[in-house]
């Protein structure tokens, strides 16, 4: 994204990422623009405070956002979508400033309003950007960043993931190109975390890979499994001890197929669950998928758990 986000930072930054995010959706799916003005976003966005807390922030508590978080959400997406010529204003919905798993978050929220019919079309995004200057400083007074000497620090990494959802009735009734299908989300809140200076338990990530529908669980495991390591111990602790667990419960636990995007795309925190849902739904899309359903998971550095399940849309 360097031609992109070259010489911009902070909220500019966010903007161009979320403009050329936007700009590629109507290039896929130009159809789109006739259902913009029914369109409503729903959007995981880094919180700003995290380069002035240090290593505290993001927020400890998954659910909160800053007390300007809606209008400065609401004017981010005002700006790019103009910037982007979307047809309309889209309307900001929802927003949250959860890191890794606001992405879920938010998309509870939209597939919530799409089957209660409060909302036509859904456009849950994520953006943040680790590559600009304040943020680096950030992870590197933290010690968090994958430097000589810091063997397993994460990389950083910035993006913008827009996905449009509809509910399946009227997506097929207009014959909408469909690349895959959101079957569950499940979220949850995790006490012993990297904010809480404790050794990662994996018991609410556990649970939540175990309390999906059983289809996901073929012989005792997924087949396939996205999740968001990203080269942290802390994580990877987490992620150990979630498989323990798992193991303890399906003693086939062993998936065939475990991706990790941050090894292509670098850590890209409040929207690598915009990220891993735009690998899975491309892969199922274009018949590379190692299995018909994806199952994400979503490691916040706070309390934020999530799992969410992608599968073959039909056709």
């Amino acid at each position: 994204m360097r031609d992109v986000t070259h010489g911009f930072e902070g909220a500019a930054r966010l903007q161009r990422l979320l403009e050329g995010a936007l700009l590629d959706l109507l290039r896929q799916a130009p159809d789109l623009a006739d259902l913009a003005p029914q369109a409503c976003v729903y959007l995981s966005l880094p919180d700003p405070r995290r380069v002035v807390m240090g290593q505290e922030a993001p927020p400890a508590d998954a659910s909160a956002t800053p007390e300007d978080g809606i209008p400065r959400a609401a004017l981010l997406v005002q700006r790019a979508a103009r910037l982007a010529r979307w047809p309309a204003d889209p309307e900001l919905r929802e927003a949250s400033s959860v890191g890794h798993s606001g992405v879920a978050h938010v998309m509870a929220r939209a597939m919530s309003d799409l089957a209660e019919g409060r909302v036509r079309v859904a456009l849950v995004v994520g953006v943040d950007s680790l590559l600009e200057a304040d943020t680096l400083s950030w992870l590197e007074r933290a010690q968090r960043l994958k430097v000589p000497g810091m063997p397993v620090g994460l990389r950083p990494g910035e993006a913008a993931a827009v996905v449009a959802l509809e509910a399946e009735h009227f997506a097929s009734a207009r014959r909408a190109r469909k690349l895959a299908a959101v079957r569950e989300v499940r979220l949850g809140e995790e006490e012993r975390t990297l904010l809480s200076r404790e050794s990662p338990s994996g018991a609410i990530l556990a649970d939540l890979l175990t309390g999906l529908d059983g289809a996901d669980f073929p012989g005792g495991s997924p087949a396939w499994l996205i999740t968001d390591l990203n080269g942290e111990s802390h994580r990877a602790m987490e992620w150990g001890n979630v498989v323990i667990r798992v193991r303890a419960r399906h003693r086939g636990f062993s998936p065939r197929a475990l991706w990790h995007p941050a090894s292509s795309f670098g850590d890209t925190s409040a929207a690598s669950g915009g990220v891993a849902l735009c690998v899975a739904a491309s892969a199922l899309a274009r018949g590379y998928a190692p299995s018909s359903s994806a199952v994400i998971t979503s490691t916040s550095d706070g309390r934020g758990r999530a799992v969410l399940v992608l599968e073959t849309a039909r056709s």
